[in-house]
């Protein structure tokens, strides 16, 4: 039993280990809409149920998307902090949707980090009144 929970921390150590080694700033525009694309091929939805491809790449896109659904609506001053204001019922999906739409229409900022592509993503398709 001892040589098991060995194993399980060294493994556990090992994965740690890894994902804190891989910058949080590395994410290109392009890296995520070919994520974001992949999701959006394969995303399964019936109703209120999100049935997600096992794919790492695909859980990439929705994670980071949904942070940004997080971000969107906290409020600073009086202002959101992306100075976008999507509305109440905006979901993760079509938020997934402005981005990609975003993207392909700007290839030319692909390379740029993609919370900068984001960010531009959402400020054109949700002005604040």
């Amino acid at each position: 039993m001892k040589a098991r929970a060995l194993i399980t921390s060294i493994a556990v150590l090992f994965l740690a280990t890894g994902a804190l080694s891989t910058p949080a700033h590395s994410e290109t525009g392009n890296g995520l809409l070919q994520a974001c694309e992949a999701l959006e091929r394969e995303i399964r939805i019936s109703g209120r149920d999100v049935q997600l491809p096992e794919r790492a790449d695909v859980h990439i896109c929705w994670g980071y998307m949904g942070a940004v659904q997080d971000f969107s609506v906290m409020v600073d001053d009086g202002k959101t902090l992306f100075r976008s204001c999507p509305g109440p019922k905006t979901t993760l999906t079509q938020l997934i949707r402005v981005f990609t739409n975003y993207a392909r229409t700007h290839p030319q900022e692909l390379h740029e980090k993609a919370s900068r592509v984001v960010y531009r993503a959402m400020l054109s398709a949700f002005p604040c009144p």
